[in-house]
C-alpha cells in the first residue's frame, strides 16, 4: 500500500481482516510523530522539480520539442471533503501490527510534488527522469549505510507474522541544509501588490490589479499563437479545496522578459455561493502548465462572497 494506510478509519480492524488471507504487509507511509504531523527532515522533492527545469530549458535551447502534443487534463481540482490523515510513529506501527515482526527502511523517493506531465515528453526529459531515479535510490543507499535513512520523510514498512523481532533505532535529527540558489524554470513567477476587492456579491464580475515579475529564463507572451501565457485564478474553499479551478483568462499587457515585471489588470468572476474563500491568482501557459504545477506558489487573497 503506497501512501494509503494512513487514510484508514480503523487500521487495526483492517489488519485483522486482511490477516485472515495474508501473513505479510508492505507499506510506504509518511513518517509521522506523536502529534500526528508529517515529518519531512529529508525532503528531496526539489530534485525532480529542478532537474525538470533543466531538461525543459535544454529542450528549448537545442530545438528538441518538449512536447509534440499539448498537455492534456491539467492539475485536477481536489475532491470535496477532507480525507483522514493519520500519522504513525514506529511505536504506533508496532502496536497496530501486534503479532507481526516488522522491518523499516527510510526512503526519499516517496515524493508528493511532481513536475507537470506532457503527452509526448522529449527523449532528453525521459532520460533526466531516469537519472533522477538513479540519484534518489543512491541517496537511499547512502543514508542506509550511515544509519540515517529513518529520517527520510517516507518509511517502507514490511510486516510478517512470526518474523523475529528486530531493534529499530530512529536517529534524533539530520543536519540542516543551507539555503541554495534555485534553478530558473519556465514559469517562475512572483506576484506583487494585489489591488482589488476582497469581497463581492455571488456571481459578480470585477477587475483587480497586480504586478507580476518574471523570474524565469523565457519570455512570457500572450501574443504567441501556440501555448500563450495568461493570468488566471482558482477559487478555493476554506479548506483549500478547489471550488472553481479554471478561472477567466487575462492576456498580459505586453511581452515580459526575464527579470522584467508588468502591471496586469485582470478579470475575475465570483463564485455563485456565499461564504469565505481564497482567490488564488497565478500564471499559466495554455496547453502546457499552471505555474503552481512546477512548484511556484500562487497568490492567495482571502475573500468573502456576500449573501445574495
Amino acid at each position: 500500500m503506497f501512501d494509503a494506510f494512513h487514510h484508514l478509519a480503523d487500521p487495526k480492524r483492517f489488519i485483522g481482516r486482511m490477516g485472515e488471507v495474508t501473513s505479510r504487509f508492505l507499506l510506504v507511509e509518511p513518517r509521522g510523530d506523536w502529534k500526528g504531523a508529517w515529518q519531512k527532515d529529508l525532503d528531496l522533492d526539489w530534485l525532480l522539480l529542478e532537474l525538470d527545469k533543466i531538461g525543459y530549458r535544454l529542450a528549448l535551447t537545442t530545438g528538441e520539442m518538449p512536447d509534440l502534443e499539448p498537455r492534456t487534463g491539467g492539475t485536477p481540482p481536489p475532491r470535496p471533503g477532507q480525507p483522514l490523515e493519520h500519522r504513525y510513529t514506529l511505536e504506533d506501527f508496532r502496536k497496530l501490527f501486534d503479532g507481526f515482526g516488522i522491518r523499516v527502511r527510510g526512503t526519499v523517493s516517496g515524493v508528493d510534488a511532481y513536475p507537470p506531465e506532457f503527452k509526448n515528453p522529449a527523449p532528453s526529459r525521459v532520460r533526466l527522469w531516469e537519472l533522477a531515479y538513479g540519484i534518489l535510490t543512491e541517496v537511499d543507499d547512502r543514508l542506509r549505510d550511515r544509519k540515517l535513512d529513518l529520517l527520510a520523510k517516507h518509511w517502507v514498512i514490511y510486516a510478517e507474522k512470526g518474523l523475529p523481532e528486530e531493534t529499530i533505532a530512529v536517529p534524533d535529527k539530520v543536519s540542516a541544509a543551507g539555503e541554495a540558489e534555485g534553478v530558473q524554470g519556465a514559469y517562475d513567477a512572483e506576484y506583487l501588490n494585489y489591488e482589488g476587492p476582497r469581497e463581492a456579491d455571488p456571481g459578480r464580475e470585477f477587475r483587480a490589479k497586480l504586478i507580476v515579475r518574471n523570474r524565469s529564463f523565457r519570455v512570457w507572451s500572450s501574443r504567441r499563437p501556440a501555448f500563450p501565457d495568461h493570468i488566471s485564478y482558482h477559487w478555493l474553499d476554506r479548506h483549500g479545496n478547489a471550488l472553481i479551478w479554471d478561472g477567466e483568462r487575462t492576456a498580459l499587457p505586453r511581452d515580459i522578459g526575464p527579470g522584467e515585471e508588468a502591471e496586469v489588470l485582470f478579470r475575475v468572476k465570483a463564485p455563485p455561493q456565499s461564504g469565505k474563500f481564497s482567490l488564488a491568482v497565478e500564471l499559466l501557459q495554455e496547453g502546457r502548465s499552471w505555474a503552481s504545477d512546477t512548484g511556484v506558489p500562487w497568490l492567495a487573497v482571502p475573500f468573502r462572497i456576500r449573501k445574495g
